[in-house]
């Protein structure tokens, strides 16, 4: 892993627009990678998905100032839902 520090983002209510598609608001916990691990969500966030029923991962890739294109990095975010 890039960057072993989670971190969260709190997403406002989203928007109402009929064409726009929006994620749920709500606490997402974000890790960078240098891999792709969606697979690996839960053991990533194991300790912040203790006791949840169904979470939401999303996975896209993540653009910075540097950016080797021979080590992409993506962002892992992982939401409770349910």
């Amino acid at each position: 892993m890039l960057d072993q520090l989670i971190i969260y983002i709190e997403l406002a209510k989203p928007t109402t627009a009929e064409n726009v598609k929006a994620i749920p608001s709500g606490t997402y916990f974000c890790v960078h990678n240098q891999e792709i691990a969606i697979e690996k969500t839960t053991q990533i966030f194991g300790d912040y998905l203790k006791g949840v029923d169904s979470y939401l991962a999303i996975e896209t890739a993540f653009f910075a100032g540097k950016y080797d294109i021979n080590k992409p990095i993506s962002e892992l975010k992982a939401i409770a839902i349910g």
